[in-house]
């Protein structure tokens, strides 16, 4: 982050503050700078502002053409602060820490008294720090304790101008001299050594991690860590592979990532479990759920090894039940309106996401009407195979009443005697005295 305060030389305006959220930052009066000064308009070029470690920053003047001759006398690495004469006004450029930023859903009131304890009693933070890979490296400096947003929103402390990027992409941080870096269920994903992550993965110093498809970032501790990573050219990095399906899709917020691409000859686990290819954050949902197959000759099936099953349009997987895709899409439902769907050209996945992931988007009949309900409403004709769905996860339902009842019949029987009775004489007690309860209520509400 920047803070720039533009003094202007007219000797009657009164100097302006501006707060820049971004590691990197184009001033100028162009329509394409991220901070736009009009009174720059009479200069031929534009500043570049990008972060070094700890509170260093370069500033490097850009020609608005390739034929304009740019000043460098004020071209280098700063450390802190420094004034640049632009002409008209004087722009003073201070590097922010950000240790001293506001945290998400932190008080003001409280921002303000860590914010001064830290600037007190801590030195600015240097290492560790991420890099971004590219001709000038982005580097942002934070502490050891913090966790540090990447992505595209201005909530970001590492904030990317990428259509791959998602708003927010992922979040990294530092512990026990490791990296550790977590997807937050971005569009385009998250790639360590070229394999997609899910949760939260740690990663070594100096490791290069891929965002989306061309944006490439490192972890490190050290001056030594920091000049190896600026040599590192991001298109030797191992790429994700460029092709996109068959996919593993969904549209629930508690899946991360929300989408995975199979690997040809590889398998993907879903479930509860953090080291999962595909999380799903629900409860109910075992911690290795199931996993989904590619075979070198592109056949697909789903295995279940879950408790509660794993119901698709039509019937319900048991546990290590194998279901074969034969080409054909097919959306998963994992309880509570959790749906995971199997799609294998562009065409099915819009499909999947126009239908906002309901388990019978492949079957419906676009051209069918709508027809109004009993309450007014509109909705569609009732198939077959949705009938079948509800019986289906009814019968789930009712099978998992039956194991709970079982459970509960074995926790008696695994009982001494002595716990017996005394479980039947609480029992008996807690009876007696919502009777007594209730005779006394009566008693008062009839009797007077």
């Amino acid at each position: 982050m920047f803070a720039l305060e533009i003094s202007f030389k007219d000797g009657a305006s009164q100097p302006e503050m501006i707060l820049v959220r971004r590691p990197q930052a184009l001033v100028g009066a162009s329509d394409y700078a991220h901070v736009v000064i009009e009174d720059m308009r009479s200069l031929d070029y534009q500043l570049r502002l990008v972060r070094g470690p700890g509170r260093k920053f370069r500033c490097k003047p850009i020609g608005l053409s390739e034929e304009i001759a740019v000043p460098h006398s004020f071209e280098g690495v700063y450390d802190g602060a420094f004034t640049i004469d632009a002409g008209a006004l004087d722009i003073t450029v201070t590097a922010l820490d950000i240790d001293l930023a506001l945290r998400d859903g932190e008080p003001p009131d409280r921002a303000g008294v860590r914010v001064m304890r830290q600037a007190c009693a801590l030195g600015e933070p240097v290492y560790p720090a991420i890099v971004v890979s590219g001709a000038i490296p982005i580097t942002v400096s934070f502490a050891a304790d913090q966790s540090i947003f990447i992505g595209r929103s201005n909530q970001c402390a590492v904030r990317l101008d990428s259509v791959d990027i998602s708003a927010k992409h992922a979040r990294m941080g530092y512990e026990g001299g490791m990296f550790w870096i977590e997807d937050l269920g971005s569009t385009n994903g998250t790639f360590v050594k070229g394999q997609q992550i899910a949760g939260r993965v740690n990663v070594e110093p100096g490791v290069p991690i891929v965002l989306g498809r061309q944006i490439t970032i490192l972890g490190v501790t050290s001056g030594g860590d920091l000049v190896q990573a600026s040599t590192i050219d991001s298109r030797q990095v191992q790429k994700p592979s460029a092709r996109r399906y068959p996919v593993l899709i969904s549209m629930s917020e508690v899946v991360r990532p929300a989408r995975v691409v199979l690997p040809l000859g590889g398998t993907v686990t879903v479930g509860r479990d953090p080291a999962s290819d595909m999380w799903l954050g629900a409860p109910h949902i075992s911690r290795r759920h199931s996993e989904v197959s590619l075979t070198p000759t592109g056949e697909v099936s789903l295995k279940d090894f879950s408790t509660n099953g794993t119901t698709y349009e039509g019937g319900v997987l048991r546990r290590n039940e194998v279901f074969d895709l034969k080409g054909k899409p097919m959306v998963f439902s994992f309880g509570g309106d959790l749906t995971v769907a199997v799609c294998f050209d562009e065409e099915q996945e819009t499909l999947f996401r126009n239908a906002d992931g309901a388990l019978d988007c492949f079957s419906r009949d676009p051209t069918r009407p709508l027809v109004p309900n009993a309450g007014g409403e509109s909705s569609r004709e009732v198939n077959e195979t949705s009938i079948g769905n509800v019986i289906a996860q009814t019968m789930v339902e009712l099978d998992d009443t039956m194991n709970n009842g079982r459970q509960l019949r074995m926790f008696f029987q695994s009982l001494s005697l002595t716990a017996k009775l005394l479980l039947i004489l609480a029992s008996m007690g807690a009876i007696i005295i919502f009777a007594f309860l209730g005779t006394a209520l009566w008693s008062l509400l009839y009797t007077g």
